[in-house]
């Protein structure tokens, strides 16, 4: 649209507002919708992180049969993160998922929950949707600080992430 003559006004676009050209008109772009962004039980850490693998679709539960982990939720357009828990209820997230890359994670990450996933949000057996990108940017950068001696993929990860929200 750069230079383009609409309504017999020429215009000019930048990334981040439309003018018209002599300053009648600047508006800003309407920022992008919150992704819904999900995170979904993985099974007992101390049984399954081990066999853990990025594209696994199933779990070993207490009780030894094999279960299988639901697809993600189709409203869930953001991140994905798969958690465990850990014996004394302590939830970690260990695996993170986008449209582009499932990174199974090294170091573990224990779920702060009102950090993590936002007040009023609770973790249970149905996957967990949170609508805040700050929040899952919050998540995300913590389980890089986590795993900082292999951060590449999760760099990547969190810079698209970034662009799609539109944070900057």
């Amino acid at each position: 649209m750069l230079g383009e003559t609409v309504d017999g006004r020429r215009w000019t676009v930048d990334a981040l507002s439309i003018s018209a050209r002599g300053g009648n008109f600047r508006g800003n772009l309407p920022a992008p919708p919150p992704m819904r962004h999900a995170l979904m039980y993985h099974g007992g850490f101390e049984r399954n992180f081990s066999r853990l693998a990025a594209g696994s679709t199933a779990f070993e539960g207490t009780d030894g049969n094999t279960h299988a982990i639901p697809s993600w939720p189709a409203g869930a357009d953001g991140l994905h993160f798969g958690y465990m828990e850990k014996s004394g209820k302590k939830f970690c997230v260990v695996r993170v998922v986008d449209g582009t890359d499932d990174i199974v994670l090294k170091n573990e990450l224990v779920i702060d929950p009102g950090r993590h996933t936002g007040f009023g949000q609770r973790l249970g057996p149905a996957p967990t949707l949170v609508d805040d990108d700050a929040v899952a940017l919050t998540l995300i950068e913590d389980i890089i600080k986590r795993n900082a001696d292999a951060p590449d993929a999760l760099l990547a990860m969190r810079d698209r992430f970034k662009r799609a929200a539109g944070i900057h």
